[in-house]
């Protein structure tokens, strides 16, 4: 009996081993090394430490995802490398948000900012160039100090806000209208995480486990929060507000757009993969709450956009309902990104004056 219970603990070891080497074996295609003992994920590994941004992205990285190729240019924006000063005649777009900007789940050439370039430089007429603001996890309040710190030399001439996924993930019963409360210091980790944490295996299992947890809260709409408090509506109008309030500042045209989520109950029925990706991913709110609350921060982005005259577009109305246009909760699939990107490049045009069919927005100087 003895020497069962003793078989069985070593093969328990030998196995635990061998998956072990295996997750230091896969996270060596992305550039991990072997003994490091984080999980390897692509957009894991193109971060750095900012002293005013908590995280951006690493300056001259190429990642080979399973989706294709991944590029950060020197300047630490997504794509190729991009000169401070614009060429003769070239007009600059610049589009800022989080993870979907970015074009997480998504190549080089199939982000919603690429598409958009194409669609804008059918015209034919003076070339136009679009960058690419997003990066990973930002909310509204780094998206406007990464306008501030970084893009701004760019000086472009149009800068679109696309933005509300990462505010809804700061809701919390400690709401600080800093972020503070979510993107400060790390809280002390216990006894366990500290013995084990240098194991891989450690980390996927618990990763695993937290996110079955989450899974399991949201969809029993059991211990989250009913929707977004006063507190965290008026941050977020605030950031808004001011995004708009820079951009005009630095002689740039602001466009807002209500953002989307496939959250309606025939999308999820049909696709339970998005049903688990948005459980898992707003752990502090329900279903029925991250509705509420989506809807609310919505609202906002219409009503400033009403308020200062910006150009609107309605990026939930034209792909919350069909969840081919995503590949999870958020993230956009090649024919959302497409739908998204071309929406986009047609309302710039327009703003320009360049689609002699459409009215022409006014400047925001002559409001």
């Amino acid at each position: 009996m003895r020497r069962k219970l003793l078989f069985s603990v070593v093969m328990l070891l030998v196995l635990l081993a061998l998956f072990e080497v295996g997750l230091r074996l896969d996270g060596m295609r992305y550039g991990r090394p072997f003994w490091d003992d984080h999980l390897a994920t692509p957009n894991r590994l193109i971060y750095i430490r900012h002293p005013f941004l908590s995280t951006t992205l690493r300056p001259a990285q190429t990642m080979h995802a399973d989706v294709g190729t991944v590029t950060v240019n020197e300047n630490g924006l997504r794509g190729a490398p991009l000169p401070i000063e614009a060429p003769s005649g070239e007009r600059r777009v610049a589009v800022f948000g989080g993870s979907v900007v970015f074009g997480t789940g998504a190549k080089d050439a199939d982000t919603f900012p690429v598409r958009m370039e194409r669609v804008l430089n059918e015209t034919g007429e003076d070339p136009w160039h679009v960058i690419n603001g997003g990066v990973p996890g930002f909310t509204s309040a780094e998206s406007l100090i990464h306008l501030m710190l970084k893009v701004s030399d760019y000086r472009p001439d149009y800068v679109i806000l696309y933005q509300a996924y990462n505010d809804l993930k700061m809701i919390s019963d400690e709401f600080q209208s800093d972020y503070s409360h979510m993107k400060g210091v790390p809280e002390e980790r216990g006894l366990v995480y500290k013995l084990f944490r240098k194991f891989r295996t450690y980390r996927w299992l618990r990763k695993k486990l937290m996110v079955h947890t989450r899974i399991q809260t949201v969809l029993q709409q059991t211990g989250g929060l009913k929707g977004a408090s006063a507190d965290s509506r008026q941050t977020f109008r605030r950031n808004v507000t001011h995004f708009v309030a820079l951009a005009g500042g630095l002689e740039a045209r602001p466009v807002l757009s209500t953002f989307a989520m496939p959250l309606s109950e025939e999308v999820l029925t049909a696709r339970t993969d998005i049903r688990n990706s948005v459980a898992a991913f707003i752990p502090s709110l329900t279903l029925d709450g991250l509705r509420t609350a989506l809807d609310e921060y919505n609202g906002i982005i219409r009503e400033v956009a009403a308020e200062h005259g910006v150009p609107l577009l309605d990026g939930a109305a034209l792909l919350a309902s069909d969840g081919d246009n995503f590949i999870d909760h958020c993230h956009l699939s090649p024919q959302g990104a497409e739908r998204l990107g071309r929406a986009f490049g047609e309302l710039v045009l327009r703003n320009a004056g360049v689609s002699p069919d459409e009215p022409q927005l006014e400047p925001l100087s002559e409001r």
